[in-house]
């Protein structure tokens, strides 16, 4: 309902619930299990087979429908940033795998291009 207020969720012990109607309130996200909105899921797959570079962080890539978003991919490079090492086959000339913690490694690069500006 748009009138519940947005701090409901925080306010309530149990379920929450919209004051007006009654309704479940939930968080306007896709959650596990649920199918993905086909407008998000083409718009997703139309970006990565445009994309030059594609930069994969923080999955294995072991969640399917959107581990296979992978392969509509075919741009110049793929950077591939995640803690254990992945199942897909990157090109060595060409593609990147960076084994580590997100938030180190992105730390890292906001320091690195710091120094450059």
């Amino acid at each position: 309902h748009k009138k519940a207020g947005e701090y409901e969720i925080f306010e309530s012990t149990d379920i929450p619930r919209c004051k007006f109607c009654g309704g479940i309130i939930r968080p306007e996200v896709t959650l596990y299990e649920e199918g993905l909105p086909e407008d998000a899921v083409n718009g997703a797959i139309r970006a990565i087979k445009e994309a030059d570079t594609m930069i994969v962080a923080g999955t294995s890539l072991n969640v399917y429908p959107a581990a296979s978003y992978i392969y509509e991919f075919s741009g110049d490079h793929l950077i591939v940033l995640n803690r254990e090492p992945l199942k897909v086959q990157l090109n060595a000339a060409t593609d990147l795998f960076i084994q580590g913690d997100m938030g180190e490694a992105f730390a890292a690069l906001d320091k690195e291009l710091g120094e450059i500006e």
